[in-house]
């Protein structure tokens, strides 16, 4: 099985109600195959040296960055399809984390479940220079977590549906008037954390992924 959503793009500077889908921000295509980031050499005496022609990433503290934005990718529908730390990323791929969970399951599936279905109440900020921020990786797969969390979610409010073009001419997940969360909005419009695609081969280590918010969630 392989484990899908839908996600949308919103702008913020931090959140308590975070979606536990680290995603990948977006970057200029140069190098085949399209929609997979080719910078560096993945193997051999070369590993971690720049290809030719490489795919390129501007964070959002430089210039001119190439990542999510508010004015150009607002209601963008983005298929998420599960990754793994060492594989190439590539566009909608997207790792389990493993969030914080104030009053729930100490660890594991229960806990990353529930922050699938609802609000953790946990603040997390964007990572800056100047304050970094990390997050953790699940271990392994999580596929019937992830199942689990998003067949709960779902079921809160069953009748929220996709509008391919709203009033504003802007797609957008359209909820049910009888089924807000705690600020008055379908639960499924959340936070979803995504890092900066640069990243050498070998350069994560463990279950970290570093900066994993320096993105705009």
């Amino acid at each position: 099985m392989r484990a899908t959503a839908t996600a949308q793009v919103f702008l913020g500077n931090a959140s308590d109600c975070l979606v536990p889908f680290g995603l990948p921000d977006k970057w200029d295509e140069f190098r085949a195959p399209a929609d997979e980031f080719n910078r560096y050499v993945d193997h051999g005496g070369l590993r971690g040296e720049l290809l030719a022609t490489p795919d390129e990433y501007r964070p959002p503290d430089g210039p001119d960055p190439t990542g999510y934005r508010l004015s150009e990718d607002y209601g963008v529908r983005v298929t998420l399809k599960l990754g793994r730390p060492r594989d190439t990323i590539a566009r909608g791929w997207y790792l389990p984390l493993d969030l914080p969970r104030p009053g729930g399951p100490a660890t594991g599936g229960d806990r990353y479940s529930e922050n699938i279905a609802s609000c953790n109440n946990q603040v997390v900020p964007i990572s800056t220079p100047e304050s970094p921020s990390m997050l953790v990786n699940e271990p392994g797969g999580m596929i019937g977590p992830t199942r689990a969390g998003v067949e709960a979610l779902v079921a809160r409010d069953p009748g929220a549906h996709w509008v391919g073009q709203g009033s504003r001419g802007r797609s957008g997940a359209l909820p049910t008037p009888r089924a807000p969360n705690r600020r008055g909005t379908d639960l499924r419009c959340r936070s979803l954390p995504s890092a900066g695609p640069d990243q050498r081969p070998g350069q994560y280590q463990g279950g970290q992924h570093p900066g994993l918010l320096r993105r705009r969630t």
